[in-house]
């Protein structure tokens, strides 16, 4: 019985475009902005976007109504979460 052992493959790839560049990438995730969406603060606080408009119509989640429209600012979201508001 012959035991498998997974080995090193090559992968060769002939193009006809001579313009094509091969390399490498990195991807950073996005920063989230210090301003966000009821989308994205909802994003951050991993609930669904109706659980964070229900809070901040009932005042419990800092935030901010301009016009129609919610905004939270990330650092009084994540303050918020960590309970620095309750020990105050």
């Amino acid at each position: 019985m012959r035991a498998f052992t997974a080995s090193p493959r090559r992968v060769i790839v002939e193009a006809d475009d001579p313009a094509l560049v091969v390399g490498h990438h990195s991807f950073r995730p996005a920063e989230l902005p210090d301003v966000l969406t009821p989308a994205q603060a909802a994003a951050l606080l991993q609930v669904d976007e109706e659980a964070v408009l229900a809070l901040a119509e009932e005042g419990q989640l800092p935030g901010r109504r301009i016009g129609e429209d919610w905004r939270f600012a990330r650092s009084a979201l994540v303050a918020w979460l960590s309970g620095a508001d309750d020990a105050a």
